[in-house]
């Protein structure tokens, strides 16, 4: 995504978008969006074709970039990430042959939130170097499920009812160029699932149909949609519920990048069912250029590589797969659940053992194969996550805690100081959570 923030002097804002109108931009008009009443739609045309975006924020709109529109004469950009009810002042930009043309600075206000959009409650703010217009985007699962965009005051600037909560459990979300990308799917053996993709307005691109695929999903290095799906298969007269990840490709062909029956030890039979694997995590790290895999009841997680060849399995007690073991016995992780990578390529874990979670810190030695604990977070709380939980490193190296469930959210230093807490509404909990260093980039 190209972000031109040029700097230029601030003008008076115009009255209206009309006043604003030059010789090469006219027929600017700006609008709520019908369906996220904080975004704001705004057309305009050029003299001749071009690339067009929208420069806004602050008094000379000189904050934030919208993505760039397709090279033509009319032209769509969608202005996010502002305060309800808040005037925003804004400047139409298009490059033509290599040269800026600008309009004159507009305001406009942006809509209310939606009556039922859930509001987490900041408790804890003490995160005064947070970097400037950092924002959180994530799903958050209760009555109805929402994508939300919240600014660490609690401010819900940005949100998207996601499906009724009896009918679908919608977990994953994912920023792309293009929008967001986030999955619906039934709960149940043989359920519906599809994979959704918007833009920032909140208008459908498309539909992407799935069989059975549950949890979560990621963007891979090609832009393919990589998914878990169950795979249950009849073996020595048992039903076992393993699982396979999925992809599909730009051109639409769907295969399988990685499957348990493959690459992971069958469990013993006896039994008429077996959920065995019960795959819950799967996210592509671009700076290392794999996937991590995570399986609560294997108790593993495995490293992938772009083809989805095995890198490493690294597991906790009773993880027959695992290549590796732990320094200490009680600094092993049980099941894992939102796993990340962080810059120095440390492993952050978040996990529950004996009904206590917690987040846990590992160097992996690739020569001993060892795992070492070197920071754990969270036990002395004796939280119980029964469903999900995340954990990642932020760039100024402060660590993003989603405990899942519990409906908590927090920043916490390398030291343990507890730095921004977030509280789920009544009867709600966070799901995937992006860090977003502005309205439409997340940090990776």
């Amino acid at each position: 995504m190209l972000f031109l923030l040029l700097a230029c002097t601030p003008e008076p804002p115009s009255s209206s978008p009309d006043e604003a109108e030059t010789e090469w931009i006219v027929g600017i008009d700006v609008s709520t969006s019908a369906l996220i009443p904080t975004a704001l739609e705004v057309r305009f045309s050029s003299a001749e074709k071009a690339q067009g975006w929208v420069e806004f924020g602050g008094e000379g709109a000189d904050v934030f970039t919208s993505p760039i529109t397709a090279a033509g004469t009319q032209h769509v950009a969608a202005v996010i990430g502002s305060l309800p009810l808040t005037e925003v002042t804004m400047r139409v930009v298009i490059e033509v042959d290599g040269t800026r043309h600008e309009s004159g600075t507009f305001t406009a206000e942006t809509g209310q939130n939606l009556p039922e959009t859930p509001v987490p409650e900041v408790m804890l703010n003490n995160y005064t170097d947070a970097p400037e217009g950092m924002q959180l985007l994530m799903s958050l699962f209760g009555s109805v499920n929402y994508l939300v965009m919240m600014d660490l005051e609690g401010n819900i600037t940005w949100s998207l009812p996601q499906g009724l909560a009896d009918v679908y459990g919608g977990l994953g979300v994912e920023p792309v160029e293009s929008g967001i990308r986030y999955n619906l799917f039934e709960i149940g053996k043989g359920a519906t699932a599809t994979l959704e993709h918007i833009d920032f307005l909140g208008n459908p691109i498309a539909t992407v149909e799935t069989d059975d695929a549950h949890h979560f999903f990621t963007i891979g290095p090609q832009d393919e949609l990589v998914w878990l799906e169950h795979d249950l298969r009849l073996y020595n007269g048992t039903e076992i519920a393993g699982d396979v990840v999925m992809q599909r490709d730009a051109a639409g062909t769907e295969s399988v990048l990685f499957s348990h029956w493959d690459s992971f030890t069958l469990p013993q039979s006896g039994q008429a069912f077996i959920d065995w694997t019960h795959a819950n995590w799967i996210d592509w790290d671009p700076a290392r250029g794999s996937y991590l895999l995570s399986n609560a009841f294997t108790n593993t997680i495995a490293e992938l590589d772009a083809d989805g060849t095995p890198l490493r399995i690294m597991g906790g007690p009773g993880a027959v797969d695992s290549e590796y073991i732990f320094d200490r016995f009680e600094s092993a992780f049980e099941y894992p659940h939102g796993p990340h990578w962080t810059d120095n390529g440390d492993l952050l874990v978040f996990s529950t053992v004996d009904k206590v979670s917690r987040v846990s810190r590992y160097t992996v030695d690739d020569e001993l194969m060892i795992m070492t604990e070197v920071w754990s977070y969270g036990a002395e709380y004796a939280y119980e996550a029964l469903w999900l939980g995340e954990t990642q490193e932020l760039p100024d190296g402060n660590i993003l805690i989603s405990w899942g469930s519990v409906g908590l959210l927090q920043i916490v230093s390398p030291s343990g100081e507890l730095l921004w807490e977030a509280a789920a509404p009544f009867q709600s909990f966070f799901n995937q959570v992006h860090p977003m260093r502005d309205p439409y980039t997340p940090w990776m």
